[in-house]
């Protein structure tokens, strides 16, 4: 009898193949890219999701996108029909961080010139700012500080890589008043006493007032008095409450005033018609206008007056920087002079040893006979016997 002898040739199943990476993890609408690596080309593929294969031709290839979360195996079969299953991949679903919310501090309708701060709430791995859809540069913290007008959000990521996003914020930037600088009521430089008005010009919706760059409590309206030295500012705001100060302060200058001067007599202040008193003022002072009952006296423009008529005097002194003062009032009593009495000389001759009768008529007050210009003794009557 005879025998046929059967070959059999055993081969060796294709090296197993290994996939990269072997455990990740996606974020909510990402995807990752899974590749065999230590495979031959020339094998052919099949990949397997719990235990169900991919369809053909998604699954004949090295690499496979996986965008949700499973276990992944591949099966490499050779030309002699060997096969080798890979390591199972997992691709596990990572968590989105939650959306953060935004706050700021101050209001979102800002002035121009001025910022406000946007806050991120929630703890993040990273951030990063947006106005609108272009990203800012560089503003990768959890506040930004933002001066122009726009829609601010931020997108922030997990330890995953997940990205979430806030909802937007408006910021708005109102303009500021345009101040229109101050006037003064007459001039600035004043004496103690006096006052200036100050007013802004142009109207707006709110003022507030400083002296020498501090605020003045209560002074919020258009126009100022002042009586004092210093520096005066406006703040002026418009209906947005947005604020614009004068750029040039105004100086006012108060003077102070003379002391107000005392008024000496050098004598009486009661006396007949034709004589006088010599008012005099007290202290020193740069100039001099003396009045009568309040009216000016042309030319009296001296420290002394010599006072020949009924009536209050009363000087006004100035000093060095024009500030005046005027003195109380002194009065002054002029009485008239008696009339002229008359007389009866009869012939105005007498014998030695004569006399003839002299008799003043019409006369008030108090007679004194005089001979030659001399008063004579004890001739004070209304009749004198002359003997001489």
């Amino acid at each position: 009898s005879s025998s046929d002898t059967l070959g059999i040739t055993a081969h060796a199943n294709p090296a197993q193949p290994v996939i990269q990476p072997n455990v990740t993890s996606i974020c909510s609408g990402d995807s990752v890219l899974l590749t065999a690596q230590q495979v031959n080309p020339n094998d052919s593929f099949a990949w397997y999701v719990s235990n169900i294969p991919i369809p053909i031709p998604n699954s004949n290839h090295t690499s496979q996108m996986v965008y949700t979360p499973l276990s992944i195996y591949m099966v490499v079969t050779d030309g002699n029909g060997c096969s080798t299953n890979s390591a199972i991949a997992t691709v596990n679903q990572a968590p989105t961080p939650p959306a953060p919310t935004l706050t700021s501090i101050g209001p979102l309708q800002i002035c121009a010139g001025d910022s406000v701060t946007i806050l991120s709430s929630g703890y993040y791995s990273t951030f990063q700012w947006y106005n609108g859809a272009t990203a800012i540069s560089g503003a990768n913290q959890s506040s930004i500080t933002v001066g122009q007008a726009g829609n601010y959000w931020v997108e922030v990521t997990n330890g995953f890589g997940c990205r979430n996003n806030s909802p937007q914020v408006p910021v708005s930037v109102a303009p500021n008043p345009v101040h229109q600088g101050i006037s003064a009521t007459g001039a600035t430089t004043i004496c103690d006493g006096d006052s200036v008005i100050l007013t802004s010009i142009g109207t707006y919706a709110g003022y507030q007032w400083f002296q020498n760059g501090s605020l003045m409590v209560g002074d919020t309206f258009p126009s100022l008095l002042v009586t004092t030295s210093g520096n005066y500012t406006l703040e002026v705001s418009n209906s947005f409450d947005c604020k614009a100060i004068s750029s040039v302060s105004t100086p006012v200058v108060v003077n102070p005033s003379p002391l107000v001067p005392g008024l000496s007599l050098g004598g009486p202040a009661t006396f007949c018609e034709g004589d006088s008193v010599i008012i005099s003022v007290l202290g020193s002072y740069s100039s001099y206008q003396w009045y009568l009952n309040n009216q000016i006296l042309a030319n009296e423009t001296g420290p002394q007056l010599a006072a020949h008529l009924s009536g209050t005097y009363s000087v006004t002194v100035a000093n060095t920087f024009g500030c005046e003062e005027t003195s109380a009032g002194a009065p002054v009593t002029v009485f008239p002079a008696p009339n002229p009495p008359m007389t009866n000389p009869g012939s105005g001759q007498i014998c030695p040893g004569g006399a003839i009768q002299l008799t003043a008529f019409g006369s008030s007050g108090t007679p004194q006979w005089f001979l030659d210009g001399a008063p004579i003794a004890g001739a004070g009557s209304w009749g004198h016997l002359a003997d001489t």
